[in-house]
């Protein structure tokens, strides 16, 4: 697998500095008539000047080789990318060829759509293909999959809101206690 051309432009963060692209296959079927197979070959296409912030890996574990770059970077790339964009990737990003058994391209769609299981089942894929030992792959896809519902549902925004939230509350539950004469 071709590792993304980037520059790194502080401890996490990188700009991609050319195209990059990632192909898989995956085997299909017709709704209608099981006995009818195809195969799907997708390309993601991350377009050169994208910023993401490598492996999202606490600085805490660092120490123990657990860095935001390494043989995952391919992996990270795309994960983020799909992870940025909630799934729905913009046009022209994902290019889908629906393959016949005679080899045939019978349709292609220009644009794609990630859930966030799949998109997480893609970072596990692309660190298997690049040889990411077994352990740090398990691990990594791990965490992806057990905490990467804060960064899909609001990205780095929602730690902040949530403290807000919760500061506000209790400066309103400080108000009322004050007001009804218990401070």
């Amino acid at each position: 697998m071709k590792t993304p051309k980037a520059i790194k432009i502080d401890n996490t963060h990188f700009i991609l500095q050319e195209d990059y692209s990632y192909t898989w296959m995956k085997d299909g079927a017709n709704a209608s008539d099981p006995s009818e197979t195809y195969k799907v070959e997708s390309t993601i296409i991350v377009n050169k000047g994208f910023r993401w912030d490598g492996a999202s890996i606490p600085k805490l574990f660092w120490s123990w080789g657990f860095t935001p770059d390494g043989k995952y970077r391919a992996a990270a790339l795309v994960h983020d990318f799909i992870y940025i964009y909630k799934g729905k990737l913009p046009k022209g990003s994902m290019i889908s060829n629906y393959i016949s058994d005679s080899g045939t391209i019978e349709d292609q769609i220009q644009y794609g759509s990630f859930s966030r299981k799949d998109a997480d089942r893609l970072f596990g894929k692309m660190m298997k293909e690049n040889q990411v030992a077994i352990g740090r792959r398990k691990i990594m896809k791990y965490m992806v999959m057990k905490f990467g519902w804060i960064y899909w549902k609001d990205g780095p925004y929602l730690m902040t809101k949530t403290l807000v939230g919760l500061l506000s509350f209790a400066l309103l539950v400080a108000i009322l206690l004050n007001v009804i004469g218990v401070f």
